[in-house]
């Protein structure tokens, strides 16, 4: 996993060595970025509740660097939530650039959008909520316990709406761009585009997966 990280951190220095005047290569270090947040995040989990099994000594160093810092369970939540609205909110970009840009108002409306569901789910996976709505749930009344469960379900709902909504976007502002070009060149590259971020979708969803 610590490899992990430094490849992509390095793969990313490198895409923006190569294209740091690329929007979508500042968009697609976002989506890294967050990747790598998340990764920190399950390193900082491993180190409070079991071990890490390195293969090479640098895995080793880095690992016993990163048990030096006092990270509690607050902190690795802050972490995961960070990491998730960073590809979310790359995911957007993605999207705006790609269909909205050319109309200044719906590019003002969509982001200014994105912000307010992007605040509202931070602050709906919160410890601090969290904390509250556990507290609500287990109630000595029964008014209280249900309400608890009633904003639990309206929650995930709303989080899953939010991640299935960036994941989609992108690709409906794709196929569009690819429907409507008639020049074979930029065909090829919104389908280079479609490539690259199946990719990247694939090994967050992966992520998710297998890491939590």
């Amino acid at each position: 996993m610590i490899l992990t990280i430094v490849f992509i951190f390095l793969f990313t220095l490198i895409i923006i060595a190569r294209n740091k005047n690329n929007t979508f290569a500042w968009i697609f270090t976002g989506m890294f970025a967050s990747l790598n947040i998340i990764f920190i995040s399950m390193i900082f989990y491993i180190i409070k509740l079991s071990n890490y099994y390195p293969v090479f000594n640098i895995e080793n160093t880095i690992f016993m660097m990163l048990t030096k810092f006092h990270i509690n369970f607050f902190h690795i939540s802050a972490l995961v939530n960070i990491g998730v609205i960073l590809f979310m909110t790359s995911k957007f970009c993605l999207f705006s650039v790609l269909n909205l840009k050319a109309d200044t108002k719906k590019y003002i409306v969509f982001i200014v959008l994105c912000f307010v569901c992007l605040a509202a789910y931070m602050f709906f996976n919160s410890f601090a909520f969290i904390e509250k709505l556990f507290i609500l749930k287990n109630s000595n009344n029964a008014h209280n316990r249900e309400l608890g469960n009633i904003i639990t379900y309206t929650i995930k709902f709303y989080n899953t709406a939010l991640l299935t909504a960036s994941f989609i976007l992108p690709y409906l502002a794709i196929i569009s761009g690819y429907k409507n070009t008639p020049l074979k060149f930029k065909k090829k590259q919104y389908g280079i585009l479609m490539i690259f971020l199946a990719i990247v979708d694939i090994f967050f969803a992966v992520t998710f997966v297998f890491g939590y």
